[in-house]
This record gives structure tokens, C-alpha cells and sequence, in this order.
């Protein structure tokens, strides 16, 4: 008895193949090193395309100021109980992530006064080499 999960061929006598959420057609000659190579280079797309997206993402006053919050909001706060062990570490730690914050605001603001002109040709070049790919 054959089991329901296993690939079938459809009409044309190709194997549906399931990898992850994603449902793929492959050939009846497609061998599974070329499968699993298609992935890779998929793979690494998605991550190149995401790095990207990310530096893009940096490259934003906004995106630094959210950090600058949620540093602060990682802060504790006047009333938060703290035994009496732990006291100077935390007042330490409030401090760093004080110093964090601050210096992500300083980031920010650098952004809003150079980042454009600083990275607008960096982003022209990127984009340019995803639209020639």
C-alpha cells in the first residue's frame, strides 16, 4: 500500500515534490543534486536580498531611534524590586544600556544630517547589480 505523503507523478510524469511550506513540479530527469542545488542559489538569494534589506533598513534615522527606546524600555525602573546582591550590577547595566541609547540617538542623527549622501551611491550600486542579475 502506497502512503498518501509520498510524491506522485501527475499526468505529464512529473513528481510533485514538497520542500518546506513551498510545493515544487520537477522533472521526471531532474535529479536531486540539481534539486538541492536550485535550492541553495535560491537560499542565498533570499539571504543576500535580505542583508541587503537590512543595511537598508540601518541606513534609517527612524530604525536607530526605535533601538534608542528599546534600550531605554530594557532599563529598570524606579520601583522594580532588585535584591540587595544585585544592586551595583544592575545599576551598571543601566548605565550601559543608558550609554547604548544615547549613542544610537547620536547615530540617528548623523543619519538624518549625512546619511543620504553618504549611502545613496552604495544603494544605486546594490540596486543596480540586483536589476543586472
Amino acid at each position: 500500500m502506497r502512503d498518501e505523503r509520498q510524491s506522485r507523478p501527475d499526468e505529464h510524469g512529473a513528481a510533485k515534490m514538497s520542500m518546506g511550506d513551498k510545493s515544487m513540479v520537477a522533472a521526471p530527469n531532474d535529479t536531486m543534486a540539481a534539486r538541492r542545488a536550485r535550492s541553495v542559489v535560491t537560499y542565498a538569494e533570499h539571504f543576500a536580498r535580505r542583508v541587503l534589506l537590512d543595511a537598508i533598513n540601518e541606513a534609517t534615522a527612524d530604525y536607530w531611534r526605535r533601538r534608542a527606546e528599546a534600550l531605554r524600555g530594557a532599563r529598570h525602573r524606579v520601583g522594580d524590586y532588585l535584591p540587595p546582591g544585585r544592586l551595583q550590577a544592575a545599576r551598571a547595566r543601566w548605565a550601559e544600556l543608558t550609554a547604548i541609547a544615547d549613542a544610537c540617538e547620536a547615530k540617528a542623527t548623523f543619519v538624518e544630517m549625512y546619511g543620504n549622501e553618504l549611502h545613496a551611491v552604495e544603494v544605486a550600486a546594490v540596486m543596480g547589480e540586483e536589476v543586472a542579475a
